[in-house]
């Protein structure tokens, strides 16, 4: 058996460095919860020799009271007990289920762009809400009712067996029973809770969608269909919960049915050996105790068994995530950035995803500090150059170099801190305006903040809001037009005082005017940044220092914007084609 698949056998691989820090906890919660089933046990004997000296008058009241004063006595060490061990044994797994979701959440961040691909948001929700709940669960209750069943069982038998064995070997039989119906019904609950958590993940990445693309739902009137979609799924969840309880809903009557015919026993045979004065009164009652006492651990085993199984289902789910290695690595002798001049190269560069070829045979140089244009089509592979030089994906082959040395060879914190991106795709986080402006890891403080907005526009739009940079713009930004939106993320980018800007569609939503005036604040800088730009509009590109022209994957122009328009090619189509649009508007 190979290393990697000795690792994925090992179940406990992930979970075992969460737990080891709390062992210690989880012995002394069982060395309590044992001491508290010992105890319970004592208690049946003290009523049995009550009962039997009360029963022939050789008991009184001072008799009585010592009796009275021992169950006293154990019943608050039982009290203190049973607290001390909830609160070793319940604190460490939830302890244990904030490391594992830590962990968890730390892979997400670490993986690569290609799972985030691949994985809908609402499977990871439910790995570090659902998932990490069974597993503590069985880590907290599943512990739990596995070593009372082993304690409590072993110690009431031992006392069972002090007051009578032939009855304690007749009552078992029934008891006996419980434990094999409990524990054949463990795997068909294990494939059935597996299903429900698959159907449970479908349910929470429906909803998450729903609820993002809400506005599209409703300019749409798509409400009934959203509201159909979520009704077939948690109908599908209904059907497979329904088989998981029509299992464990059959397995609990016959525990019950098992558990009386055990009473029936006892009160035939026990009663007989009393009616021969081969039994005491005292001690039918207190092995009518120990057979109650002895039901709750085959329950506690059945549970136990449902937890675990529970537990291993979502625990192997979690474990499939955690053992999964980013695609994008850093080399142990990746090179500090340190201060970045802004010179970009690709060289031949090809990049494939899923057998589909996005760039083919891609070269290109611009020097530090000059703008670059990129247009293309939907699909020629202008944000793909974009994901090459943030190493969001690697070449399939070729390199992408920047201030000459191969993106792969730099660490890859760095090579991000000095790139700003901004991206087509507009995020805001649900907070205020200047938290979601300053993002990065700088000590920068609110005139900075205030002067990128200045460079990106946005300034003025903001200091009308009531609560100015304190304003909280709600989820995605939803309080915010769409020009505005933009303008705060590239205010944003700014502010990292970026050596390299890339601005993918990022100036989409705003005029003409708003876009010249940005882009020259940018060329304004102190030290210029090298700027790329990727937009469909010509207006965005006229005053680059160079243009390139992408199609399926192709650079099939570049130069500057007079040098393409003299040459007629794909840049001066797309020019005369936009020159209509706007005649047409106009009109």
């Amino acid at each position: 058996m190979t290393s990697t698949e000795t690792r994925r056998t090992n179940k406990l691989r992930h979970l075992g460095p969460a737990l080891s820090p709390y062992w210690p906890q989880y012995v002394g919660g069982i060395i309590i919860l044992g001491t508290v089933d010992v105890i319970q046990t004592v208690i049946p004997g003290i009523t049995a020799r009550v009962i039997d000296e009360l029963a022939v008058f050789r008991a009184g009241p001072r008799e009585l009271g010592a009796a009275l004063f021992q169950i006293g006595l154990l019943v608050v060490a039982m009290t203190i007990g049973r607290y001390l061990w909830r609160y070793l044994l319940w604190g460490s797994a939830r302890r244990v289920e904030e490391q594992m979701r830590r962990s968890l959440f730390a892979k997400f961040m670490a993986l690569s762009a290609e799972f985030h691909d691949r994985h809908k948001t609402g499977d990871l929700m439910a790995l570090v809400t659902n998932d990490l709940e069974a597993v503590r669960e069985a880590l907290g209750d599943g512990l739990l009712m596995i070593s009372d069943f082993i304690i409590m069982t072993t110690f009431t038998l031992i006392a069972m067996f002090r007051f009578n064995r032939s009855l304690t070997l007749m009552t078992l039989v029934p008891l006996v029973l419980i434990a094999l119906v409990v524990t054949r019904s463990g795997p068909i609950v294990f494939r059935l809770f597996k299903r429900v958590q698959d159907a449970f993940s479908a349910l929470s990445d429906y909803v998450q969608e729903a609820m993002t693309g809400i506005r599209v739902i409703k300019v749409f009137t798509r409400e009934e269909a959203a509201a159909r979609g979520l009704r077939e799924r948690a109908m599908d969840i209904e059907r497979r919960n329904v088989r998981l309880v029509t299992v464990w809903g059959l397995t609990f009557p016959l525990i019950d049915f098992l558990g009386s015919i055990a009473t029936l026993i006892l009160l035939w045979a026990g009663g007989l050996l009393v009616t021969r004065g081969q039994f005491s009164i005292g001690g039918l009652v207190a092995f009518n105790t120990y057979i109650g006492m002895l039901a709750w651990p085959m329950l506690a085993l059945g549970w136990a068994i449902n937890l675990f199984q529970r537990g291993q289902a979502s625990l192997a789910r979690i474990n499939e995530i955690l053992d999964m290695q980013p695609t994008i690595l850093e080399r142990p002798d990746a090179l500090t950035l340190g201060d970045m001049h802004g010179e970009i190269a690709f060289d031949h560069v090809t990049f494939e995803r899923e057998g589909k070829r996005i760039l083919d045979d891609v070269s290109f140089h611009v020097m530090p500090g000059q703008r670059v244009g990129i247009i293309g089509p939907i699909g020629s592979g202008k944000t793909t150059i974009v994901a090459l030089l943030t190493r969001a994906y690697d070449t399939t082959s070729g390199r992408v170099l920047v201030d000459g040395h191969d993106v792969r060879d730099y660490r890859i914190d760095d090579l991000r801190r000095a790139i700003g991106v901004v991206t087509q795709d507009v995020f805001l986080f649900s907070d205020s305006l200047e938290e979601n402006i300053n993002v990065t890891d700088l000590p920068v403080g609110a005139e900075e903040v205030q002067e990128a907005t200045r460079l990106s526009g946005v300034y003025k739009n903001i200091m009308e809001f009531q609560d100015e940079f304190s304003t909280v713009v709600g989820e995605r930004g939803v309080t915010l037009s769409g020009g505005e939106k933009q303008r705060v993320t590239i205010a944003r980018a700014i502010l990292k005082k970026p050596r390299i800007l890339v601005l993918d569609d990022a100036l989409s939503a705003v005029d003409a005017d708003t876009e010249k005036h940005i882009l020259d604040n940018i060329a304004s800088f102190e030290t210029t940044p090298t700027t790329v730009v990727i937009s469909n509009r010509i207006s965005a590109l006229r005053h680059m220092d160079k243009v390139l022209v992408l199609d399926n994957g192709h650079v099939e122009e570049e130069g500057t914007h007079s040098d393409l328009l003299r040459a007629k090619g794909m840049y001066w189509h797309i020019f005369r084609k936009q020159l209509v649009e706007r005649k047409v508007e106009k009109e």
